[in-house]
């Protein structure tokens, strides 16, 4: 037999959980939610600008950009190169936000178009911290000077 005060406790306990399901049922609505592949962020990819855009191996090309505003607790971004053949060069890891580092092409870097681009820890809803492109831009490698 149940008493009058274990009742009004079930009862209390039953409208916290059904409360709680409905406010994370809101939040849940109300957060975008990840693409067919999981590929949608909570924030759009920032960009990153270059400086300069093109030149042979060696070019030292100045990088920046910002972090997203949701991202992994102790996330570090970090930037990367990668040739016309798909050759990957890095990471470097630029520090502060806004963030900006320099990138040396590399002297074994195949000519045509290349990519510069920048990664972070974001959240994704529904998945977790996941590493996820923040930025890109495109660099022309050209021939020896």
């Amino acid at each position: 037999m149940q008493t009058p005060s274990f009742r009004k406790c079930r009862r209390e306990v039953v409208r916290s959980v059904v409360l709680c399901g409905l406010i994370a049922s809101v939040i849940l609505a109300a957060a975008p939610r990840a693409g067919a592949l999981g590929t949608s962020t909570l924030v759009p990819a920032s960009g990153i600008q270059l400086s300069p855009r093109s030149g042979p191996p060696g070019t030292v090309v100045r990088v920046r950009g910002h972090a997203p505003p949701v991202h992994c607790f102790g996330a570090r971004i970090s930037v990367w190169f990668s040739d016309s053949l798909g050759a990957v060069s890095g990471p470097w890891w630029p520090p502060g936000d806004p963030w900006r580092t320099r990138v040396m092409i590399p002297s074994e870097a195949a000519t045509g178009q290349g990519r510069i681009w920048a990664e972070d820890v974001v959240l994704v809803p529904r998945v977790g911290c996941r590493a996820e492109t923040i930025g890109e831009a495109s660099f022309s490698v050209t021939d020896h000077v």
